[in-house]
């Protein structure tokens, strides 16, 4: 097997992309992704990119069963693009035959990568796996990567599985420039959004997999606050009277500008907000497995970050963005760990000797 390392990047949001690019960036072996996600030049740093073929579509088959098997999350019958995306993996598999494969995300993935005896890293994400499909992927992982610390693992999280787990700490996007002081990129980015001096700012993070408040929603939080500047960053709404920046490939220099963040409790907003220790008001928004709303009820017994089930109403808003404020970002700033990625690729680069060898 070569001394190399393969990753599998789902293409659902930026998440994946960008914790790949944080563990590329800190390799010194080489790397290849296999995605279908998108990827432009320097996307994955100085990684090689395999484009995989989009596993969905319309099907050939007409008469399907209904169900999956109960050790699969995605395997429907007759689309042509799941059969040449498999095809591609095998073949790269058999061709490259990589020391590690570390799989972000995909229960049939790791299954795949174990059948054709390499070995996979499965990464893990909050919420509740413990069904049949996550279980058979845990088990055949050689090993398992949690982007995160060990006090927000999982409270129901079997003994097996922490054992297996290298807790990375909190893992997102490659760090900002440690040689531009936090506080010069505030006031550089303050005045170009045109807040003043001591006008508390408040930037609503939304990512690309998700769904976020609505424009009227905004509208009234707004409205609610006066004495507050608002700025929207992420994907952009279609309403032209809420301010925002549009998509911006690193949102951290806005998140040094605020004076609270709200955002969901997508694990790169989580870290991106804790990297930058902002107050933080965490809305978490419905995923597969309660992801979010398992890690933000965690957030709220650690007392991290101020925790709203919901959208707050407008009346609701003045008393939230105070006690986010009370709260402060510090100690939510202690589960981010600037030096998670590096740690985590000596991890992979031990892995990869010992199967290497």
């Amino acid at each position: 097997m070569r001394r190399s390392i393969a990753f599998y990047v789902h293409h659902h949001g930026h998440g994946h992309t960008s914790r790949a690019r944080a563990l590329i960036d800190a390799l010194s072996l080489p790397a290849t992704v296999l995605t279908s996600a998108p990827a432009g030049p320097g996307t994955f740093g100085d990684a090689s990119v395999v484009e995989l073929p989009r596993d969905d579509g319309e099907s050939e088959t007409t008469d399907v069963p209904t169900g999956v098997p109960a050790h699969l999350h995605y395997a429907p019958l007759g689309i042509p693009g799941l059969r040449e995306r498999t095809a591609r993996l095998a073949r790269f598999l058999a061709d490259e035959a990589p020391a590690v494969l570390v799989v972000d995300v995909s229960a049939e993935v790791a299954q795949l990568a174990r059948i054709a005896g390499v070995p996979p890293v499965v990464v893990r994400q909050h919420g509740t796996r413990w069904d049949p499909a996550h279980v058979a992927a845990y088990d055949a992982a050689v090993a398992l990567l949690a982007p995160f610390g060990r006090e927000l693992e999982e409270p129901d999280a079997p003994e097996q599985i922490r054992r297996r787990t290298f807790y990375a700490g909190g893992l997102s996007r490659p760090s900002p420039d440690g040689s531009v002081p936090v506080d010069d990129v505030r006031r550089t980015v303050r005045r170009q959004l045109g807040w003043g001096t001591h006008e508390p700012g408040v930037v609503v993070l939304r990512g690309s997999g998700g769904s976020g408040p609505a424009a009227g929603d905004l509208r009234a939080a707004m409205r609610s606050t006066p004495d507050h500047r608002w700025v929207v960053v992420g994907r952009e709404d279609d309403a032209d009277d809420v301010p925002s920046t549009g998509w911006v490939d690193d949102p951290l220099p806005y998140l040094a500008a605020a004076d609270v963040v709200v955002g969901s409790a997508g694990h790169n907003t989580v870290m991106e907000v804790a990297l930058l220790r902002r107050p933080f008001v965490c809305v978490p928004e419905d995923r597969p497995f309660d992801e979010q709303r398992r890690k933000a009820e965690r957030l709220r017994e650690l007392d991290l970050a101020e925790v709203v089930d919901r959208w707050p109403g407008p009346a609701d808003w003045p008393a939230v963005l105070t006690r986010a404020r009370i709260r402060g970002g510090g100690r939510l700033g202690r589960i981010a760990d600037p030096e998670a990625a590096s740690r985590a690729a000596s991890w992979l680069t031990r892995l990869a000797d010992g199967f290497a060898a």
